[in-house]
């Protein structure tokens, strides 16, 4: 697991599921430098194809041009490793928005499901 003030980056093999919760604000992506190196590992975790994510984004804050483009490069990378579906819990208007427009550009938009609650978005990750 990978947790520090801006992100908690987890993988549970018995789901074949990536935890992935985005914390506050992120400035730049000079406070995230790890960010891709942390996905890798935990990509390297996951039984390829058909693992799944849970984006629990309730704490995220709109992000800067550089840190979308840093979330959609690493976004082109999970779904290159075979990712069956995303569930998105959001919890502003404005970010759902800019995690769209991320999600659009990158492709992940068309593997993508957004929801109010953690909850709710694990049981759509666990239908067939």
């Amino acid at each position: 697991m990978f947790t520090n003030q801006y992100y908690d980056l987890s993988y549970d093999a018995s789901k074949n599921q990536i935890y992935w919760k985005v914390k506050g604000f992120w400035p730049s992506v000079q406070v995230v430098s790890n960010m891709e190196a942390d996905w890798q590992n935990t990509l390297g975790q996951a039984r390829k194809p058909g693992f799944n994510v849970l984006a629990d984004l309730l704490d995220m804050k709109a992000p800067p041009q550089d840190v979308a483009d840093l979330h959609g490069k690493v976004q082109q990378q999970i779904i290159s490793q075979g990712m069956r579906k995303i569930a998105m819990v959001t919890g502003s208007a404005l970010v759902s928005m800019s995690v769209k427009n991320i999600g659009t550009v990158s492709g992940m938009a068309q593997l993508a499901n957004e929801f109010e609650t953690v909850r709710a978005a694990q049981v759509w990750l666990d239908e067939a």
